[in-house]
């Protein structure tokens, strides 16, 4: 998953910086892979965590140590399946730390008119979208991760542009609500479809 995360920044030639923290030494794609959050500089943008469920408190408390601004949470492992304690633990983290975190227990997004898609299904080069406001476009949200890939692929298919999906997941940080907020003011975006 952290693998097709890194892909997905050097296909859409990603131009900001990118730090790997991982279990072992070593370069991944380039980057040197640091052995501890703290290792990282201060006032990263976003951190995405591709770990087990039993590692994303203690990394969620580094993010908040060093001043991580948002983090988007793919692991897997708590309200889905009964362990709200958990979940909660790390909303509370989060929240305290003044920190945008989007999931537990979800697919990530596409910024298509940035061109930076955030997500572990797939790598692929995000299509170049017109900003001129001469093409409205739909900003997708969903809980559902699949529900939202095989939404996309429809509009897709009906070649309607999208300028942004969000799969939420468990919402323990950001959810719809928030989205919903950002896609109203956004001047790419004329229509918002939720998918419930």
């Amino acid at each position: 998953a952290g693998r097709t995360v890194l892909a997905n920044f050097r296909l859409n030639d990603y131009a900001g910086d990118v730090h790997v923290v991982g279990r072992s030494d070593g370069e991944i794609d380039g980057h040197q892979v640091k052995a501890s959050i703290d290792e990282l500089p201060d006032g990263i943008d976003l951190a995405v965590f591709t770990l087990p469920a039993g590692g994303v408190k203690e990394s969620l408390e580094a993010c908040a140590r060093r001043g991580v601004k948002a983090v988007t949470v793919f692991s897997s492992g708590f309200a889905e399946i009964g362990n709200k304690a958990a979940q909660d633990e790390l909303a509370a983290i989060a929240r305290d730390a003044g920190m945008a975190m989007l999931g537990p227990n979800c697919l990530g997004y596409t910024n298509l008119v940035d061109g930076l898609p955030v997500g572990f299904a797939n790598a692929r080069t995000v299509p170049a979208f017109p900003t001129d406001g001469k093409h409205p476009a739909v900003a997708m949200v969903s809980q559902s991760g699949g529900l939202m890939a095989f939404a996309s692929l429809t509009l897709a298919a009906r070649a309607l542009p999208i300028s942004y999906t969000v799969a939420t997941g468990n919402e323990a940080g950001v959810g719809m609500p928030d989205f919903i907020d950002f896609f109203a003011e956004d001047p790419a975006t004329k229509v918002i479809a939720l998918y419930l």
